[in-house]
């Protein structure tokens, strides 16, 4: 395994170009008004894919929040990370965690299969923990772990480095985490059925993105 590269707090935390990242011509956006249902809006479903889009818990879907919608629900295709990976085509499984993008992406020989929100550790919030960069593998799974260091629930808990964990946690459309990487209930659930031990992941941004070769 390549060495770990730990990026600064600037760089762990660049904010995202929204307009390249959410294309007008797919999304619009929407303001959640005071006292708004905005399930009324919406199917269950499309609340889910709006959750995964915005990065955000439904729980945070609060007055003044402005949401990316998009124009068409029927046969959405969009994909915040590319579909496929010529670099990662030797690879039967792989999880890539783009710090960047706040996105996690399963990819199979190359091939983006699905693709999952996420809040990773943001050193400006939580005591100087960030969420290390570098070339990684699954050490272990637990679906129920609990933190021994903070004594919290963490289930569907999948270890890759040390302390570092993806698991079911809080987004709140940032970085939040003491370093985990974390996830919406039912997307840690499906990547944790999908990676094995041993299983790759790659945690990276744009601009580390060329020191994770081998």
């Amino acid at each position: 395994m390549i060495s770990t590269l730990i990026l600064s707090a600037v760089l762990a935390v660049l904010p995202i170009n929204t307009d390249s990242l959410y294309p007008k011509d797919i999304f619009y956006e929407l303001t959640i008004l005071a006292n708004q249902k905005i399930d009324s809006l919406f199917s269950g479903e499309q609340m889910f894919l709006l959750a995964k889009i915005n990065r955000l818990d439904l729980k945070f879907f609060r007055s003044g929040v402005q949401l990316k919608v998009p124009r068409e629900f029927d046969n959405f295709d969009w994909t915040p990370l590319p579909k496929e990976r010529s670099d990662l085509d030797a690879l039967a499984k792989v999880v890539v965690v783009d710090l960047n993008l706040q996105f996690l992406g399963a990819y199979e020989y190359g091939h983006l299969v699905f693709w999952s929100p996420i809040s990773s550790g943001n050193p400006k919030i939580r005591n100087g923990k960030e969420t290390p960069n570098g070339n990684f593998k699954i050490i272990f799974k637990d679906a129920n772990h609990r933190s021994y260091g903070f004594g919290v629930s963490m289930p569907y808990a999948m270890n890759f480095y040390r302390g570092f964990y993806i698991h079911v946690g809080d987004l709140p459309g940032h970085p939040a985490s003491h370093g985990c990487v974390r996830m919406i209930y039912a997307e840690a659930k499906k990547l944790y059925q999908w990676v094995g031990i041993g299983t790759r992941v790659i945690i990276e941004n744009k601009y580390t993105r060329e020191y994770l070769k081998e």
